[in-house]
């Protein structure tokens, strides 16, 4: 069977931001590395549904659930996204995905990003 004719129309190429689905995590070189993360989310009247964010920062928070951030060997960073897992569109859950992350707030002690879907 030759499929050259045909365009594959679920490529998935591992770019810079992408969500592994066999470990339930986004690996990013777009996300600054810091101590600390944790899983945000707001929702969004305009798209009745809603945004999801990471927080990275350098000291723990108190009353949110704080998580130590880790790089892969390829210095990406790995974000775990299980407490939102079943919250996700089922696209992203089915298989490796390419995301858009955003940075959306900056300051000292650390940065807000958008994970974009």
């Amino acid at each position: 069977m030759n499929l050259v004719a045909y365009d594959n129309i679920n490529r998935f190429i591992p770019s810079s931001d992408y969500i592994q689905t066999n470990y339930k995590r986004l690996l990013s070189s777009t996300i600054e590395y810091h101590d600390v993360y944790c899983l945000l989310k707001r929702y969004n009247i305009d798209k009745d549904k809603y945004d999801f964010y990471v927080a990275v920062y350098d000291n723990k928070q108190q009353g949110i659930k704080n998580k130590f951030l880790k790089k892969d060997s390829s210095g990406k960073v790995k974000v775990y996204l299980n407490d939102i897992w079943n919250e996700l569109p089922d696209y992203i859950t089915k298989e490796n995905v390419n995301i858009d992350v955003e940075l959306v707030e900056s300051q000292d002690d650390g940065k807000v990003y958008k994970l974009i879907f």
